[in-house]
């Protein structure tokens, strides 16, 4: 049955990998496989394809995208991510559309009934531009399905890690005060909450990606000369794209707040962890008292003596390595031709030298022969 409506409406093939992530799983599988596919065909050439039978006049435009919601179970008490994958083609010349929708549950069936209503669809469907105009209310109403309850969802997030970390925020406080032990369960729930707003930063990222696309098509496809409703669609696309642009910076607010969260699920993750003491005193009125853990100090040697055996090996592995770099370029023939050199420059000069004072140190004796030969005759 699907394998003959996806070939009866031609349906791109890029839809079909969206559709296959869906089906009955325990776990949400392939949470962050998504996007944005566009298929523009609105050229007079393209009226080749036309099938006038089925109402096509072969120029048109396609587009499949994905977008994912949280969705909260009363039953379960839980927050759950949804997906859905959404096809649209649309007839630029007869004004027809298609519209596919995949997801579990019936609560965008009900939504999209509720917009084409028999009072409106009379209104939205008489004309190709109220054609148009229709399918971007669509995209309007399926955009901002996807912003619904991520305000909720964070919020719980930041309460369960609050119940789970405040007490190690805190600390003991005063005598009688009540304290807990956290213990490695602890740790893995932090864990499992931190990889849950990993998820949601990353979902809404992908939506805002998609949404983004999204808008960027339509600013594309209002600019083309080959679009018939160029002209009658401007104010239409302004306002739409206009939306858009709200819903993306909502989503970016949810996603700072998310990032915050993420920030400060880790910081207090490594506050628990290292809040089991190897001592923990009870009381600050000075007595000594307190209670020596065997499993937290075990638990330290175990981490801080790897990391010292390795530390001093790589030390001494450096100082190694340098020194035998220090040998061997004391040992290099250009080293030692360079030695020669600067001996060889070394005696040269020193030659030079004695040459250079040899005439000055025979005028000095001669003079003071001279000299001495004047005073031998004056005395005479």
């Amino acid at each position: 049955m699907l394998l003959e409506l996806l070939t009866w409406h031609q349906i791109t093939p890029a839809y079909v990998d969206f559709m296959l992530v869906f089906g009955m799983q325990t776990h949400a599988k392939d949470l962050l496989f998504g996007g944005f596919r566009a298929n523009l065909r609105i050229k007079p050439a393209h009226a080749i394809s036309s099938i006038a039978a089925l109402g096509r006049s072969g120029r048109q435009y396609e587009l499949c995208y994905t977008l994912k919601s949280v969705s909260y179970s009363q039953q379960s008490d839980s927050y759950s991510i949804r997906q859905s994958a959404f096809y649209h083609r649309f007839d630029v010349m007869r004004g027809n559309t298609l519209w596919i929708v995949t997801k579990g549950g019936e609560d965008l069936h009900h939504r999209f009934k509720e917009l084409t209503g028999k009072e409106s669809a009379r209104q939205m469907f008489t004309h190709r531009d109220d054609c148009f105009r229709s399918s971007l209310s669509a995209h309007l109403a399926f955009c901002y399905w996807s912003t619904e309850d991520w305000h909720g969802y964070i919020r719980h997030m930041e309460t369960m890690v609050s119940q789970y970390t405040d007490m190690a925020l805190l600390g003991h406080r005063g005598e009688g005060d009540s304290y807990e032990i956290y213990t490695g369960r602890n740790i893995q729930q932090l864990q499992i909450w931190h990889e849950k707003v990993c998820d949601v930063i990353a979902v809404l990222d992908s939506n805002v990606e998609v949404i983004s696309s999204m808008a960027a098509f339509y600013r594309n496809l209002q600019a083309k000369n080959n679009f018939p409703l160029k002209d009658s669609s401007r104010e239409d696309v302004d306002d739409f794209v206009e939306e858009l642009y709200m819903i993306i910076s909502s989503s970016k607010l949810q996603i700072s707040r998310a990032k915050s969260l993420r920030q400060r699920t880790m910081e207090r993750s490594e506050l628990t962890f290292f809040s089991t003491d190897i001592i923990k005193y009870q009381g600050d009125n000075g007595s000594g008292s307190g209670t020596f853990s065997s499993t937290a100090m075990t638990r330290w040697l175990q981490v801080t003596i790897p990391l010292t055996v390795v530390t001093l090996l790589a030390a001494q592995v450096l100082k190694t390595r340098a020194t035998v770099q220090a040998i061997t370029k004391s040992k290099s023939p250009a080293n030692n031709a360079e030695k020669g050199v600067r001996h060889e420059v070394n005696w040269r000069t020193r030659a030079w030298l004695r040459i250079r004072d040899l005439p000055l140190q025979s005028c000095f004796a001669d003079s003071h022969a001279g000299r001495n030969h004047s005073s031998a005759t004056q005395v005479v």
